[in-house]
């Protein structure tokens, strides 16, 4: 099964089938009662003992991230995040997908068993500069205490120290770019 953003179309295509007859199936990406488009922008599956147990899609257009239910009758909710998601890489073990929010200067981290975010990390070169560097690119260190931002605008590497239990108070911080 290929699993694709139909980024003109609004929708996720689930090509199934690639062997034989081939059957083409596209899953509404738009909110109900909804007329914005949406964007797709990239896909990610969530793998469970080999099955694909949830499929994550950017919505560049929604600000959000829809996250398909094969078990559930394709089901779509979604997690609000930042404008315009775009790239997104999961952690080893799939529990954290990393969000780059190309318009907002952010990284959004989503805690994937519960589908909510754990943290915005701005990777901006300081708090009071304008928004514009354009956050592209994602890469997680071996260990996955460093997460790498490429930075599209700015042409540089974001740094960020990761936290392994974000809150309110305790949060990922950027090192330098």
């Amino acid at each position: 099964t290929l699993f694709t953003a139909n980024n003109l179309g609004d929708t996720l295509g689930v090509i199934s089938n690639l062997k034989g007859s081939k059957n083409i199936s596209p899953i509404n990406l738009v909110r109900p009662r909804s007329s914005q488009f949406v964007y797709p922008y990239d896909v990610k599956l969530l793998t469970r003992s080999g099955a694909v147990a949830k499929i994550y899609v950017s919505l560049w257009g929604d600000g959000s991230i829809a996250g398909v239910n094969p078990q559930l009758k394709n089901r779509v909710t979604y997690i609000p995040v930042d404008r315009h998601p775009t790239l997104m890489i999961f952690n080893k073990d799939q529990s954290r997908l990393y969000v780059a929010n190309s318009d907002a200067d952010s990284v959004s981290v989503i805690d994937a068993v519960k589908d909510r975010v754990l943290e915005r990390i701005d990777v901006r070169l300081s708090e009071t500069a304008k928004s514009g560097i354009s956050p592209e690119g994602l890469a997680l260190s071996e260990i996955e205490d460093t997460l790498y931002v490429a930075n599209a605008h700015a042409n540089s590497i974001a740094v960020v120290r990761l936290e392994k239990t974000p809150s309110p108070k305790v949060h990922s911080k950027l090192l330098g770019l």
